[in-house]
């Protein structure tokens, strides 16, 4: 109690000298998940929609979300990684983009971000293409360097399944692509998968046994329970072993520097 009395008083104090914004207004229902029922932590508090974005220290949460990671693969040095939502709109490629650069540029990491959503919004976000796609390699005769591209001068790599859509399924189902993987594994330290929305293509779904670990991307206090359970569920039955939940777009009602007080 008394820490958060003195929170409080604090926070009359900083009011007085610098007003805090008026209180945001929800504009949805409540987000409802049943204690104890998704057996995965929450990883991280992202970016609440609507917020002043000098209030939010995003590259720090994106740290913090590595080191969770981190600490739930101990002993795997190359991991591969991949970001899921349910549905579209949930940011999960937001998350993904700015998991990787910071990995990169902060963290100093080798980082392959790999795009297998067929809209490929990663690409068209940085305005990058590499030569062709990892399927082209995969037959022979082009090398991991020509499907590929790196972003400026940073130890962060983009790339793409394959340029043309429809023929990713028959990809993800070729023989050849466990080599693959452990191509891209022993190149980077870091292999992120951004994946289309579970609820709009199953191609999220083929990727996630290879994977070493699956971070499940919900928007907050729009994404609803049962979709949410649904995914997850078919993860598991896929062979995913999620480490935890990212809650996007969280509001904050009070400023979050009182939160991180209480």
């Amino acid at each position: 109690m008394s820490k958060i009395y003195e929170a409080l008083e604090h926070a009359k104090r900083e009011i007085r000298r610098n007003p805090a914004p008026a209180p945001l207004e929800p504009n949805h229902e409540p987000l409802e998940l049943p204690p104890r029922e998704l057996p995965v932590p929450e990883m991280s508090t992202l970016v609440p929609a609507g917020f002043p974005l000098e209030e939010i220290d995003f590259e720090q949460d994106m740290i913090n979300l590595y080191l969770r990671i981190d600490s739930l693969m101990p002993g795997i040095s190359h991991k591969t990684i991949q970001f899921i939502g349910s549905r579209a709109g949930e940011g999960t490629s937001t998350i993904a983009r700015e998991f990787a650069r910071v990995c990169a540029v902060k963290m100093q990491k080798s980082v392959l971000l790999l795009d297998i959503d067929r809209g490929h919004p990663t690409l068209r976000a940085f305005g990058l293409k590499p030569e062709c796609g990892l399927d082209q390699m995969m037959e022979g005769g082009v090398s991991l360097d020509r499907a590929v591209v790196q972003v400026e001068e940073t130890s962060l790599y983009l790339t793409s399944l394959c340029d043309d859509s429809k023929l990713a399924p028959k990809v993800m189902e070729s023989p050849r692509i466990e080599d693959l993987w452990q191509v891209l594994r022993a190149r980077f330290d870091l292999v992120i998968f951004d994946s289309p929305p579970a609820t709009a293509s199953p191609d999220g779904y083929s990727v996630t046994p290879k994977v070493d670990g699956v971070v499940l991307v919900v928007e907050a206090e729009k994404t609803k329970w049962p979709v949410i359970q649904d995914v997850k569920e078919k993860l598991i039955s896929h062979g995913g072993n999620i480490l935890g939940i990212v809650f996007n777009k969280r509001r904050y009602y009070i400023p979050r520097w009182l939160y991180n007080r209480i």
